[in-house]
């Protein structure tokens, strides 16, 4: 038991490192052995994006943690009497000068993540970039933000930006429709369920196997605790990137045809010399 405990202590400081909000903490197995000092022994590792190389990498922990005070790990009384603070650098494999690194606070029973550079949501949010064209630069940003206030422990928060994000989709698309000649009186008076139906044609096939989405966001808003809104962001959040991956990819369909139409038509014209 006490090699499966520190086993999945030393998993859950490597995810924390990932995951955790500044503050937040890792529990210490009270187990028989030295929890802690694996940290100082174990060669660890993750996958993750870098924010420099800009793509996805392998990072691996740089050399063995450092402390930040002089403890001895060798002294009998470490960690309870003599740690305080510690540091993990984990570098990219791709190029070893990209460096992560996480500052942590030990208080007997837990470590308490209090620093890191890139800060999480910087890393959390690179994966959203692409979407910039579909949601113009509010609602990127405000996808960019509901990633960051997830990312530093804020559930109810994340969910007000995701919803306005859901809302900003359905309206696009509305915009879109409207443009090509539909009428849709009385749109506004209708409930999003009534929305998503009268813009069945237009939408991304995710807004319909996802559209209970936006019912969970408003619950989140009003009624859901703060534990429960961050525990359910992660799948709301895959909801709403899945959606606007097919917004992505049909919009580059759109381009992409209509650029072929273009030269075919330039191509017809130096033939021919017909429009």
């Amino acid at each position: 038991m006490s090699e499966e405990a520190i086993e999945e202590f030393v998993a859950a400081f490597v995810s924390g490192c990932l995951e955790l909000p500044l503050y937040g903490s890792v529990d210490v197995p009270k187990v028989s052995g030295l929890p802690m000092d694996e940290l100082f022994v174990r060669d660890m590792q993750f996958d993750c994006f870098c924010v420099v190389c800009g793509k996805p990498s392998h990072f691996k922990l740089a050399r063995k943690l450092a402390v930040q005070n002089g403890a001895d790990v060798r002294s009998p009384g470490f960690p309870d009497k003599s740690l305080t603070t510690f540091q993990s650098n984990f570098r990219c494999t791709r190029f070893g000068e990209h460096v992560y690194t996480y500052f942590w606070h030990y208080l007997p029973g837990k470590i308490i993540k209090i620093g890191q550079s890139p800060a999480l949501e910087t890393i959390a949010g690179n994966d959203v970039e692409g979407y910039r064209k579909v949601l113009g630069a509010q609602y990127f940003a405000e996808l960019h933000r509901a990633t960051g206030l997830a990312s530093h422990g804020i559930g109810i928060g994340s969910f007000v930006y995701l919803r306005r994000i859901f809302e900003r989709l359905i309206q696009n698309h509305r915009e879109q429709a409207e443009a090509a000649g539909r009428e849709l009186t009385g749109f506004d008076a209708l409930r999003m369920s009534e929305k998503i139906e009268a813009l069945k044609a237009e939408l991304p096939e995710a807004v319909f196997k996802f559209r209970s989405a936006y019912g969970i966001l408003s619950k989140g808003i009003h009624e859901l605790s703060e534990a429960e809104c961050k525990e359910y962001f992660p799948v709301l959040r895959a909801a709403i990137i899945s959606i606007l991956e097919q917004d992505l990819q049909a919009r580059r369909k759109r381009d992409a045809e209509n650029e072929i139409e273009r030269q075919i038509a330039k191509i017809a014209q130096s033939v021919t010399g017909s429009n």
